[in-house]
């Protein structure tokens, strides 16, 4: 007899592209983030560590926010990641596929198609399977390393921002803040 672990049925209608359906993947961020604090090799997007800092900055400084981790990887939070997303697309469109994208996988075809098409892109569409999307599944533990984002006080608030964060996302709004994005937002 065979002592060693056996599949027995492969999960055919279950897989989906991306995710780790092991759980190797959060083991190894954890050894990474103790032997090379802040660092990640899942992705080379650095730039999104300021992205990320600037979502939770607007969403906790919103006059109505209630602070929620729900309500933020809700809409809000999945809005803001389209958006960057479509934006990145765009800037590739007639180009050669990009990769590397957070949520991208087989969106390049679909941001393609929509390009294509007469009607207005919406920021609702369903991108990754991950609530937080490329913050939860690749940046968070990153991000917490490095000092930008701090652990809840208790876990049903938003993830709070520290000092080096606030600057960051502060730099990131000072950088976007003559895009027609930003001044749509305002």
């Amino acid at each position: 007899m065979n002592s060693l672990p056996q599949w027995t049925a492969e999960l055919t209608d279950t897989f989906v592209t991306g995710e780790d359906q092991l759980g190797v993947e959060g083991a190894a961020q954890g050894y990474q983030q103790w032997l090379i604090p802040g660092i990640i090799t899942t992705t080379d997007r650095a730039r999104y560590y300021s992205f990320y800092a600037w979502v939770l900055h607007r969403f906790i400084n919103l006059p109505d926010s209630s602070r929620l981790l729900k309500d933020f990887r809700g809409s809000f939070y999945k809005r803001h990641e389209v958006a960057l997303i479509l934006g990145a697309f765009s800037h590739h469109k007639d180009r050669e596929i990009i990769g590397g994208l957070v949520g991208s996988g087989i969106n390049n075809f679909k941001v393609r198609r929509w390009w294509k098409a007469d009607d207005p892109v919406s920021l609702d569409v369903d991108y990754f399977v991950n609530k937080l999307g490329g913050f939860g599944q690749y940046y968070l533990t990153a991000m917490q390393a490095m000092g930008i984002v701090g652990t809840n006080e208790h876990p049903t608030w938003v993830y709070p921002l520290t000092p080096r964060g606030e600057a960051l996302a502060q730099a990131y709004q000072q950088s976007i803040s003559q895009s027609t994005y930003a001044q749509k937002l305002a």
